[in-house]
Order: C-alpha cells, then sequence, then structure tokens
C-alpha cells in the first residue's frame, strides 16, 4: 500500500478516508450502526465494511456503493479475498458469507464454522485453495474450506478463549493467542500442537504476526516478542539398533577384562539403543530417555557430539539475520522481548521483510522498532 490514505469507521456508522497528502477527510458512505471492520483492495480503488446492522457495504471508486444484506447477526469481520475478486463476510456467531465485489451478490453462505461468540478471523491461500480460519471465545478454531464450505478440521481446545487467529503465509502452521496470554502453534493440516503454551504475556494477547518464510513469530499484547517457529511436520529419526555380531567362542586365556580393546569391546556391544515412542528419540537400554538431542546429531561412542553431514544453517533473508538454538526437534525458541510504557497495544504493522515494526500503545505511545543486525554472522 502506497499509505497516501486512511480508511476507518465510526462508532455513529460513518466509513470515511483521510487523506494523508492534503488532510481532507471523504465521507464514503454510512451504516445503521457502529462500524467493525473495514478493508481496502491492494489497488486502493475499493473499500468494503461491515457493521452491526447486520450489512456489508461496498465502496467502488468509480461506482455507486452497494449494500449487502444477508446475515442474520452483526457482522464481526470483512475480508477481500481470491486476488481482490470476493468479499467474505464474518457474523458474531461465525457464520460466513462470501459475495461478490463487482456486483454484491451473495455467492455462499457457510454454517460449518459457526461458534458461541465469534472474535477473529484469518484467511490464507494453501494448494489453490482458500482456507478461513475462524475461532472464538469458547476456544477452539475451525478451518474451512472457502469453495466447498466444509470444515476440514478443529484445531486445539475448545476451552481457552481466542483472542487472535493467524495462519502462516504458505497455510501450513496456525498461531492462536489467548486471552489468558499464552501462545499456541499448530499443524494447520493435521490439527496437531506444535509447541507447549507459549506463556510470557501476562495479559491479552492482540495481535501476531508471521515472517514470509515461516521462521520467526511476533507476538503482541502486553508487550513484543519474538520466537522461532518449528516446523509444521516433524518425522522423527529412524531407530537404531546394534546387536552383537556372532562369532567363536571368546578363548579362556582372552576373558580376563585387564585389557583396554576388551573394554571397549563390551562397551560397543553391549550399547543396544531402543525407541523412545513418546519423543520419537533413540536412547540406550537401562537408560533415561534424551531428550532429542540425538535425533539431531549423533553420538559417538567417546561422548562428542558429531554433526550430520546434510545439517545446514538457515539460507531465507530472514534466517540469515540470526543464529539461535531451537529446543526438541526445532521447537519453539525465545528471540528477543520488547516491553511498551503503556499497558497493552493492539495491532502491529510489519513490514514485509520482518525488519521493521510499528505499533501505538494504549498510552498513545508511538513505536517505530528497527532490527539491529550485528555484524558477526554467529550470536554465541
Amino acid at each position: 500500500l502506497d499509505c497516501d490514505s486512511v480508511v476507518f469507521g465510526t462508532a455513529n456508522g460513518c466509513v470515511k478516508k483521510y487523506d494523508t497528502l492534503s488532510g481532507s477527510v471523504t465521507e464514503l458512505g454510512s451504516h445503521k450502526g457502529t462500524v467493525t471492520s473495514v478493508q481496502v483492495s491492494d489497488d486502493g480503488m475499493v473499500v468494503v465494511s461491515g457493521g452491526v446492522d447486520k450489512t456489508v457495504r461496498i465502496f467502488h471508486a468509480k461506482k455507486p456503493s452497494m449494500e449487502c444484506k444477508g446475515h442474520e447477526e452483526s457482522v464481526r469481520d470483512v475480508k477481500i479475498i481470491e486476488n481482490g475478486s470476493k468479499v467474505l463476510s464474518c457474523s458474531l456467531v461465525g457464520k460466513l458469507n462470501i459475495w461478490d465485489i463487482h456486483s454484491g451478490e451473495l455467492l455462499l453462505k457457510i454454517t460449518s464454522g459457526t461458534t458461541q461468540h465469534a472474535t477473529c478471523l484469518d484467511v490464507v491461500q494453501r494448494n489453490e485453495e482458500t482456507l478461513a480460519a475462524v475461532s472464538g471465545v469458547v476456544g477452539g478454531v475451525k478451518i474451512v474450506n472457502l469453495e466447498t464450505g466444509k470444515c476440514l478440521v478443529e484445531v486445539g481446545p475448545a476451552s481457552c478463549p481466542v483472542r487472535v487467529v493467524k495462519f502462516s503465509p504458505d497455510g501450513k502452521l496456525i498461531v492462536t493467542g489467548h486471552d489468558t496470554g499464552q501462545v499456541q502453534i499448530w499443524d494447520a493440516v493435521t490439527g496437531a500442537s506444535l509447541s507447549s503454551a507459549l506463556p510470557l504475556h501476562s495479559s491479552w494477547v492482540t495481535d501476531v504476526s508471521i515472517s514470509s518464510d515461516c521462521s520467526t513469530l511476533l507476538t503482541a499484547g502486553d508487550r513484543l516478542v519474538w520466537w522461532s517457529l518449528p516446523s509444521p511436520t516433524v518425522v522423527p529419526p529412524p531407530s537404531i539398533v546394534r546387536r552383537r555380531k556372532l562369532s567363536l567362542p571368546i578363548p579362556r586365556s582372552r576373558r580376563s577384562s585387564g585389557s583396554k580393546s576388551n573394554r571397549d569391546s563390551g562397551h560397543e556391544d553391549s550399547l543396544i539403543l531402543k525407541s523412545d515412542i513418546n519423543s520419537g528419540c533413540s536412547s540406550p537400554i537401562g537408560s533415561p530417555p534424551t531428550r532429542c538431542v540425538d535425533s539431531m546429531f549423533r553420538r559417538t561412542l567417546s561422548g562428542h557430539l558429531a554433526y550430520p553431514e546434510n545439517m545446514s544453517m538457515p539460507t531465507s533473508p530472514v534466517g540469515k539475520r540470526k543464529i539461535t538454538k531451537t529446543g526438541s526437534f526445532a521447537q519453539k525458541e525465545l528471540l528477543q522481548t520488547f516491553d511498551i510504557k503503556g499497558s497493552s497495544v493492539n495491532r502491529v504493522w510489519v513490514n514485509n521483510e520482518f525488519t521493521q515494526f510499528v505499533t501505538v500503545d494504549d498510552a498513545g505511545i508511538c513505536y517505530i522498532l528497527d532490527e539491529f543486525i550485528p555484524s558477526s554472522q554467529f550470536i554465541r
């Protein structure tokens, strides 16, 4: 976006456009009640709004506005989807309507995302399919195919209220921010949990952003927190079983334990690995399960770690700027925090490179944060 204008809705139902160059304000139209959501098309030629009057309004720059009726409850959110050809609207109970952006015609009604009280909506394009994630105060996230209207998977427990939900750019991950201050990461395909709850926030999580290469997560609320993201699909390494080779009986003269070669041989023969079902890692029989270190590195008999030959550092522009340790099976890791002066922020604007972050807290303080890249490639 060129930032030449700002579109906003008011409590008395007006949808207005503010020109940042001239300072003039133009009223585009109005609802019969509070405006709950607005969105502008990528070319800036179309504005879409939703309100408590149960309607969606579409404002074109070069033709009259359109009023779209079809919801039975207040409109919670609106999104422009499918390269600007359609409008998605979500009601207060999670019912979805899809409209033609040019004619205002209602194309599809979807009820598979229904929830008791919807609080958040996100949309992503994955494998030529458009998906929506709907959640609310009762918890759980319903991922809906907007072509068929079917719910593909329900993610997360149905007990913890969700304040914000976000797809990763590739649609394989989904992140939920909760009223408890916790953040959780899920596989958007299978619904499996990819992390335990991240409890660094002490109040509502109000916004999340994910880098274009899906390596870094930003969460916002009472502070800003950056995390590394896990891989959406984790394949545990195959179990390795080392067994004693069959051989002729050992002569009596060699059965003493004083020889170093015999001690080493006996140790190696007795090292039989078993699979730890819970962690997916391998550990010696009779010893406690490892913490997945052996899944990333091979431990030699001398006790040293041998790095696998195919292991490499991140190569994406986002990944190059930091070298961080990750947890088991590349699980989440805290990267950095930033404390604000006020009590909370509502939204954070992030550039495409994920290097600049802009937000305003509830005390009216504006923060413009630029990433500092150290001169050394490795941080020790």
